[in-house]
Formats: structure tokens, C-alpha cells, sequence
């Protein structure tokens, strides 16, 4: 579990940085993307914000068909984006949960804002103890959020629990096949590859399929970073300058990477 000394620094980390990120992933003519995410880019992405669009429709497209009135359920929701618009573009209803007030108090002022607040419970709780009945949700979603867990076996865990039988999820995350050599680790417990693998199927999972699309992550998001950064020159910058630059230069000597886990959750026995 998130301890509170834990979820503190990332109340404040969060707290932080997240004028910067806004700034980051905002569009001239679309405005906030409410993501805070590395996206996912291909040759005629032009910024963050449709970086961003381009993940969220990635990893959403693996989920349907979505039944009408399914229940969803989105780990680690940050401010709101994923589930907004899941609920936008789909007859959903979500319950989105993550460890930071500020975070959830930004998101339902969004939700509210588009008028789906009433599609989506928004709750405060710990992704290694989740506050949920067993089986409840119908599909779920944990885009890079993760690496904050401490216990991934943990969260493992509780995500098999609270899904139904037959439930399908979606995991995406930076992975990391040697995390001592991530330079900035305060609050980052990032995994290897074959660690979420073992654990998925220790825990019940069968995994569909694993997508690596570090390649459409990481370098193209460090050069519109610096781009961005030209102008701006401040301690914020500074710091995700140098943490994009060493996600670079370990995604080129192949230590990190980018990657989807689809998984579904049988059926008890054994049928997916």
C-alpha cells in the first residue's frame, strides 16, 4: 500500500508539475488534452496533445467491442482525460480512482465541466488496496500509472479481483529491464517486461498480446520537449528535460521501453 509520506511527494510532485504539462499538452485550437501522459506518436503527429489522443486510441480500441452500460473501472486516473472520454465516445459508465486529491478535484470539475460527471464516480483509493467488491467491473484501464506502484504484485492482485470473469484490461506503462540505471528514481518502481508477464499469469491472466511501441514514444516526445523547452527556461524544464534524455538513451541501448498489455481474465475455468 501508499503510505501517506508517499502519497504526500506525489501530491506535491504532481502539484509541481502539472502547470508545465498543461502548457505541454495543450493545442492552439483544442485546447487542455486533461492527459498527462508520454503519448504515442507516428510521422504527422505535431504535438503532446494528439500524441496523447493517439495512445488513449490505442489502448481504448483494444477494449471493444464495450457492451452498452458495461462498467468500467480506470486505475491511477490522474485528472480525468482517459475516462472523460471513454464516456464521450462510448455508452460506458466509469469509476475512476487515483491516490491524489488534487488530481481527482481537477477531474471532476472536467467531467462536470462536459457534462458526464454522472457517468463517472470518481474515487480516492490505493491501486495495491483497491476499495472495491470483488468482481465488479467489466473492463479497466491503467495508462502510465504504474510505475508508481511499489507492489506491483500488489496491484496485480487487485486488478484480477475486481474484474469479472471474462473481464478485459488494459496496462500501459513505460518498462525498464534494468531501473538502476533511471537516473531520477524517487517514486518510479518501474518493472521489466517478463516481470509483468510472470505476474499477470501467476495471478490469473491470460495475456492476449504484449505491444511495444517504444518507438513511438520516446525519442519523437524528447524532441518536441526540446522544441518546447527553447523558450523556457526553468527548474520544471530543466528536470523533465533530463529525465526525457535518459529515457532516450536507455530506449537506444534497449533497457527501456514502452508497452500494452492486453490481458483478459478467464472465466474460472479456464475460458476466456
Amino acid at each position: 500500500m501508499i503510505n501517506n509520506a508517499d502519497t504526500e511527494k506525489i501530491e506535491y510532485f504532481y502539484n509541481w508539475s502539472r502547470d508545465y504539462w498543461y502548457e505541454l499538452g495543450a493545442d492552439s485550437d483544442k485546447g487542455l488534452s486533461s492527459l498527462l501522459n508520454f503519448g504515442c506518436w507516428d510521422s504527422g503527429t505535431v504535438n503532446l496533445y494528439q500524441a496523447q489522443q493517439q495512445l488513449f486510441d490505442v489502448c481504448t480500441q483494444k477494449l471493444c467491442p464495450i457492451q452498452s452500460n458495461a462498467c468500467g473501472l480506470e486505475v491511477g486516473c490522474g485528472i480525468g482525460g482517459n475516462s472523460i472520454r471513454l464516456c464521450q465516445q462510448q455508452p460506458v459508465n466509469m469509476t475512476a480512482m487515483d491516490i491524489s486529491t488534487s488530481q481527482l478535484n481537477i477531474a471532476i470539475n472536467k467531467a462536470q465541466a462536459l457534462g458526464c460527471a454522472n457517468r463517472i464516480k470518481f474515487v480516492s483509493g490505493d491501486s495495491m488496496a483497491m476499495p472495491f467488491d470483488d468482481e465488479m467491473f467489466d473492463f479497466s484501464i491503467c495508462i502510465e500509472s504504474t510505475f508508481h506502484y511499489p507492489r506491483l504484485d500488489r496491484y496485480v492482485a487487485e486488478q484480477h479481483r475486481v474484474l469479472k470473469p471474462g473481464a478485459k484490461a488494459i496496462i500501459a506503462d513505460i518498462t525498464c529491464e534494468d531501473p538502476t540505471q533511471v537516473k531520477f528514481r524517487q517514486g518510479n518502481h518501474f518493472y521489466s517486461v517478463q516481470r509483468m508477464q510472470k505476474l499477470l499469469l501467476e495471478s490469473g491472466f491470460k495475456i492476449i498480446d504484449i505491444h511495444r511501441i517504444g518507438s513511438s514514444v520516446f525519442e519523437a516526445f524528447y524532441r518536441y520537449m526540446c522544441h518546447f523547452n527553447q523558450q523556457r527556461k526553468t527548474k520544471v524544464t530543466r528536470y523533465w528535460s533530463l529525465v526525457l534524455l535518459n529515457y532516450v538513451s536507455l530506449y537506444r541501448q534497449g533497457v527501456m521501453g514502452y508497452d500494452i498489455f492486453e490481458i483478459v481474465k478467464s472465466d474460472g475455468n479456464g475460458v476466456i
